[in-house]
C-alpha cells in the first residue's frame, strides 16, 4: 500500500480542495499522527446545505468490489482472524447506502462483525461535525473517538499500554499538541470572522 510509505496519500481529500495545500499543515509531521491538523479542514464546517441519504434498500455491488470482499473474507477465514469491519462517519448518497446495506447482509451472512456509524443517530451534526460529505473535522473525529472507544473498551478486552514503555513516544503528549493547534486555529478564525463585520 503506497500510504504506508506516503503518508499523504491517507489523506487524499486535500487533492479535492483548493485551499488545501501543504503550506498550510501546521507541522508536516502531524500526518503520521492520526489526525491531520490543517487550519482550514480541522475546524472547517458543512453548513446547514450538508445532508445525507439513508435507506433500506440493497443495490448490487460492483462486481470487481464483490469479488475482492468475498477474497478477503475468505482469508480472514482461513487465517482465524478476529476481525470488526466498520464503516466511518461520513455522509452517503442513495447509491452508497444501499451499497452498504447490501455489504452488511454479506458479512452477516459470512459471520463478520460490522458497525455503520449513522450519522443519523444524533450523535453527530452533519453541518458542523464534517469538512467534506466524507469526512469528518476535528469535532467530528472528537466525537468519533470518544464513541469507537467506548465501543471497543466494553467489547473487546485489549489492555491499556498507554503507560507502558515500549509505547511510542511519539504519540506522547499529541492530544494537548493537537488541542492546542485547535486553539489557535479557532483563534485565527475568530479574528478574520470579527475584522471583516
Amino acid at each position: 500500500d503506497p500510504s504506508y510509505f506516503l503518508s499523504f496519500i491517507k489523506y487524499h481529500s486535500k487533492w479535492e480542495n483548493e485551499d488545501f495545500s501543504f503550506d498550510e499543515i501546521k507541522d508536516p509531521e502531524s500526518l503520521s499522527l492520526g489526525f491531520l491538523m490543517h487550519s482550514t479542514a480541522s475546524i472547517k464546517r458543512l453548513g446547514q446545505n450538508a445532508k445525507t441519504v439513508k435507506s433500506n434498500e440493497r443495490m448490487a455491488l460492483d462486481p470487481i468490489c464483490e469479488e475482492v470482499l468475498y477474497d478477503l473474507l475468505d482469508y480472514l477465514k482461513d487465517q482465524d482472524y478476529q476481525v470488526l469491519f466498520f464503516d466511518t462517519p461520513h455522509c452517503h448518497s442513495e447509491t452508497e447506502a444501499k451499497r452498504m446495506n447490501t455489504m452488511c447482509d454479506i458479512l452477516e451472512d459470512e459471520g463478520f462483525s460490522y458497525l455503520v456509524c449513522d450519522v443519523n443517530d444524533g450523535n453527530y451534526d452533519i453541518s458542523t461535525d464534517f469538512y467534506n460529505d466524507g469526512h469528518v473535522n476535528y469535532y467530528g473525529a472528537e466525537k468519533f473517538t470518544e464513541w469507537f472507544g467506548e465501543y471497543l473498551k466494553n467489547s473487546y478486552d485489549f489492555p491499556d499500554r498507554r503507560l507502558d514503555k515500549k509505547c511510542d513516544a511519539d504519540w506522547i503528549g499529541v492530544y494537548d499538541y493537537i488541542k492546542e493547534g485547535i486553539q489557535v486555529f479557532e483563534d485565527a478564525q475568530a479574528k478574520a470572522q470579527a475584522e471583516t463585520k
